[in-house]
């Protein structure tokens, strides 16, 4: 379950539907002419009921071509705690796990 304050959409991996990507992040940023002084908000959040095993988590690759590595933390076998920002988060599960 995506906390309200989150979005979310969700992917399969090519032909294998049992490889399953979530992609998440948080709209709370500020348009480009309103930037000066603002704070990038995030928030920590429990995700449960996930569609399989979390197996990776990576952030959006970024112009220099490097994806950040987000901390998570696997609460569960559908489940993982992690730090969602504006910036967009993948989350590769696999239902065969």
């Amino acid at each position: 379950m995506m906390p309200p304050s989150c979005l979310y959409t969700n992917f399969e991996q090519g032909a294998d539907s049992s490889k399953k990507i979530w992609v998440a992040w948080s709209p709370t940023g500020a348009k480009t002419q309103e930037k000066d002084g603002y704070q990038p908000r995030e928030i920590k959040v429990t995700l449960t009921g996930l569609p399989g095993k979390p197996t990776r988590v990576t952030g959006m690759a970024t112009a220099d071509g490097q994806a950040p590595e987000p901390k998570w933390e696997q609460t569960g076998d559908a489940a993982i705690t992690l730090t969602i920002g504006e910036s967009p988060i993948y989350i590769v599960m696999d239902k065969t796990k």
